[in-house]
């Protein structure tokens, strides 16, 4: 009997503490008021680039704020879920909202994550008031301001391959038409696969109309690298998948999401590669020269390679509606994140091992930075380690599957797209990390809690 009662645990496992039974005596009203502020929040956190595991701690952040204890969050890929159990004697209050369209807006985020932060401040109206006033606020800037943003992304990605000032002037060119394509596809409500077939489609003309040009005795296309011109149109393609978030929410354990995520990276990859693929056919159809030198080398040179980090970092914070004043920071954090990508390459270890440990940087300085500029530490984040996505390995292998006939040759190309998963793994492990490392080192705060306990409760809520 001694020894039994020597090794018993002292309490329930606490997997199974959110099953025990609770009375809630929150009068009905104000339930569903507090149920549905939370579950637009949480909605609004996913649609504007939250993930999951900060979508849940927000939706739980508000239901503790204003008194409700029995609650149930649940964000998915496309939804989430706020319910809030009162008891045997009455009825649940439950609200489901889509977050269909997703939408990187780290300014408006910033705002959210600032209202979460004045919550013990704000009375239930005056919270309500105030999210109302947040989705009510226009877009930080014109349409034209974040085409010329992927202009600017095109030519960071154009210099950090060591092209010339042709080629320069091109992938600018083709990304700035590139991001009209896919607004014009999403404004006619055309689905995005067709909208992925169409922005590859753009700079892979170009690639074909200059390679005909070269050929043709066009002295200013002599020497031209057109693979430049379409690996820049692919990376601002890849730019708005989810392949790292979607690494990140099966760490997480998001597992669910992470499955529909993935799939979905799957059938937008399809799309480039139809996009490539369609007008290099034609190409031949029409005996144009349709063939791309599959080596896109980066430039060996660490001031050009650093000024194209940054200029990616710039150009994808500038287009996902980052504030002016926190422009700065997200370039500093692609410049610093690829220079430790350069540096750990240079003792030998892989691609992905130094992504990832680059990425750990980048995420750890975000999350110390993020509060003193007001600023959501994803939007930090995700300009850090834009530079260190792995577009050239995925358009050697998109090219490589494209040119093979038989799957035996497809082999180098499909190890090519391997390894781009690989650092993006890397990428997202190392995000993880970063994150974790800088809110555990950080003032623990009424939202940091919320997000451990989103994460502590990932897998059980998605199994």
């Amino acid at each position: 009997m001694r020894a039994a009662q020597a090794i018993a645990a002292d309490g329930p496992p606490t997997a199974v503490m959110t099953l025990r039974e609770i009375e809630e005596q929150a009068d009905e009203r104000h339930s569903r008021s507090v149920v549905d502020l939370a579950g637009r929040v949480a909605a609004l956190m996913l649609t504007t680039g939250g993930s999951c595991a900060d979508a849940t701690a927000a939706g739980l952040q508000v239901c503790h704020r204003y008194g409700l204890a029995s609650v149930h969050v649940d964000a998915t890929f496309s939804s989430v879920l706020v319910s809030h159990h009162r008891g045997l004697e009455r009825d649940a209050n439950t609200i489901l909202r889509t977050a269909s369209v997703r939408t990187p807006d780290y300014a408006r985020l910033s705002d959210l994550q600032q209202l979460l932060d004045r919550l013990p401040a704000l009375e239930l109206d005056e919270a309500r008031s105030e999210f109302n006033r947040i989705i009510a606020e226009p877009r930080r800037y014109r349409r034209w301001v974040t085409t010329a943003a992927a202009a600017m992304l095109g030519i960071g990605v154009a210099v950090l391959l060591g092209g010339g000032w042709v080629e320069i002037a091109l992938a600018c060119l083709t990304n700035a038409a590139v991001d009209l394509v896919l607004h014009v596809t999403a404004r006619y409500g055309l689905p995005q696969f067709f909208g992925q077939i169409a922005g590859a489609a753009v700079p892979t003309v170009t690639a074909v109309a200059v390679m005909a040009l070269g050929e043709s005795g066009v002295s200013i296309f002599a020497g031209t690298s057109p693979s430049i011109i379409v690996a820049a149109g692919i990376v601002a393609l890849l730019a708005g998948l989810s392949v790292v978030n979607a690494a990140q929410d099966a760490i997480d354990g998001f597992l669910i999401t992470a499955g529909a995520r993935m799939f979905n990276v799957a059938v937008m990859t399809l799309g480039i590669v139809l996009g490539i693929l369609v007008v290099l056919w034609g190409g031949d159809l029409l005996g144009l020269p349709a063939y791309l030198n599959v080596s896109t080398p980066i430039s060996p040179s660490l001031v050009r390679t650093t000024v194209g980090s940054a200029l990616i970092a710039l150009g994808f914070a500038l287009g996902s509606y980052t504030r002016l004043r926190v422009l700065v920071w997200a370039t500093g954090l692609g410049v610093i994140s690829w220079l430790v990508y350069t540096g750990v390459l240079h003792f030998g270890l892989g691609f992905g091992t130094a992504a990832g440990i680059a990425a750990v940087v980048a995420a750890f300085l975000a999350q110390t930075f993020a509060p003193r500029v007001k600023m959501a530490s994803v939007g930090l984040i995700t300009a850090g380690v834009i530079p260190l996505l792995p577009g050239s390995m995925v358009y050697r292998g998109l090219y490589g599957v494209v040119r093979t006939e038989t799957l035996a040759d497809a082999t180098p190309a499909l190890l090519e797209l391997l390894g781009a998963a690989a650092v993006a793994i890397g990428i997202a492990m190392g995000v993880s990390l970063g994150t974790w490392l800088g809110r555990a080192t950080t003032r623990r705060g009424q939202r940091t809690r919320f997000q451990r306990k989103a994460l502590r409760h990932a897998a059980t809520t998605e199994e």
